[in-house]
């Protein structure tokens, strides 16, 4: 985020207006736009450059409807006012080091996020991924935060460890009904911040038990993402000590015969979600006795291999 605000400032001064994806049709900082700016940028450069060339530029670095945002990064670039002839090789050699040491820092994060998935898939917490919304990054920082499965409380005082739970007082006696206070300031703030990101996320992502909690909850006007938070935990901490994936309520606790082949089609639909999330990791190397993702694939085509049999 530094460096994309430094980033802002200088492309202000040379080409006012670029890094607003309305006026160009160019996602700021993708690949096109990092690729613009590196190399001697300013509204003067575009202004000169023919559309046949901006539009090969544009479509090699996969922006969508190259031609079209080649015509309105021209128009635009005819607009603006363009900034003093002599300050343009001072500034747009200081962008071209911005842009790269932005290259770098996602570089270097992507090593550290592809760490942690190596990390996190040797662990049940991968189980959490299985969840609508939650990716690779949220399910390793909420594990880590929490620790070692084998010494986690109850999922109450999970909750309150993450400060998700407001504080009670009790006067009076036990016959005076307790009053409930303020969320406590002393919980683990991180945590906290990145199960209500989970809650979030879970609750806006597909249809299922998470989801529908946080929707019925926000029509109500209560607070969707603490309430969320908390059936969360509760749900985390069950999956993980199970090591089990997330399960809709048809499964866990079916009311009536489930339709033939329902647990498989479920269990292929969990499959390709999870191999959509941890696809960009390489998880090359790693013991198959402790890689979870290649134990779930291999659990759901004995399951699928189980139903075919016997339909």
């Amino acid at each position: 985020t530094a460096w994309k605000n430094r980033i802002h400032r200088s492309v202000e001064i040379l080409f006012p207006g670029f890094l607003n994806r309305e006026l160009t049709g160019i996602v700021a900082f993708c690949s096109a736009s990092l690729a613009l700016m590196e190399e001697d940028f300013s509204c003067l450069k575009i202004k000169r450059s023919r559309l046949d060339t901006l539009v090969r530029q544009l479509h090699r670095h996969g922006t969508q409807k190259p031609e079209e945002a080649a015509v309105k990064l021209k128009a635009l670039a005819d607009r603006v006012l363009a900034p003093p002839p002599l300050l343009i090789p001072a500034e747009a050699a200081s962008l071209g080091t911005k842009v790269r040491m932005l290259r770098a820092v996602r570089d270097a994060i992507a090593m550290e996020e592809n760490q942690m998935a190596r990390c996190l898939v040797q662990t049940p917490g991968f189980y959490l991924t299985s969840i609508p919304g939650i990716g690779v990054v949220l399910a390793a920082h909420i594990m880590a935060e929490y620790r070692c499965p084998d010494r986690w409380p109850p999922a109450d005082n999970m909750a309150s460890y993450a400060g998700i739970v407001p504080r009670q007082t009790q006067t009076g006696g036990s016959g005076s009904p307790p009053k409930v206070g303020h969320l406590p300031l002393d919980a683990n703030h991180v945590l906290k911040d990145y199960l209500l990101q989970a809650a979030y996320h879970a609750g806006t992502t597909g249809e299922h038990r998470l989801q529908e909690h946080y929707q019925r909850v926000e029509h109500r006007d209560g607070k969707s993402r603490l309430s969320t938070a908390k059936l969360l935990v509760r749900i985390l901490r069950r999956m993980v000590l199970t090591e089990t994936i997330y399960l809709p309520p048809a499964i866990l606790h079916p009311e009536q015969p489930l339709p033939q082949g329902y647990v498989a089609a479920y269990c292929q639909e969990v499959t390709a979600r999870l191999a959509e999330k941890w696809k960009p990791y390489d998880l090359s190397g790693i013991d198959p006795e402790s890689n979870r993702l290649q134990q779930w694939k291999a659990s759901v085509s004995d399951i699928v291999r189980f139903t075919t049999q016997n339909v």
